[in-house]
């Protein structure tokens, strides 16, 4: 069963999660490759860097919603709520820009910038 599954070593596993530098918006990114891989470790910076984004549309949508609440308006009669649409489709084309920059200077610092993920066929699925 070994040979098929390699078994986790609980104590460096436990060494990565209980890391002192460990948070949703900083995780511990380059432990967790030394243990996990590539994949995992993209998985937790892609997190990470959607987190660091998304405090500021976070704000200013409560701002927005709290501003609208307490002057008792509407969502159609908010003036605002056009203009935080225009600013959410402006932030989402940035974030995708700033993603790709991100994950780029992972994979070239990462050794794994012209690797390419091959799934191997599955003659059983059709």
């Amino acid at each position: 069963v070994d040979s098929f599954f390699p078994l986790h070593d609980s104590k460096a596993a436990l060494a990565v999660w209980r890391s002192k530098n460990w948070g949703i918006i900083s995780p511990p990114i380059q432990e967790i490759r030394e243990y996990f891989g590539d994949r995992e470790a993209f998985y937790f910076a892609w997190i990470s860097h959607y987190c660091k984004t998304m405090l500021l549309p976070a704000v200013l949508g409560f701002l927005v919603w709290a501003w609208a609440t307490f002057s008792e308006l509407k969502i159609d009669d908010n003036p605002i709520a056009p203009l935080f649409g225009f600013f959410m489709a402006l932030w989402a084309s940035l974030y995708l820009k700033l993603w790709t920059r991100q994950s780029a200077t992972l994979s070239w610092e990462w050794g794994s910038f012209h690797v390419e993920r091959q799934e191997k066929g599955r003659p059983e699925v059709r």
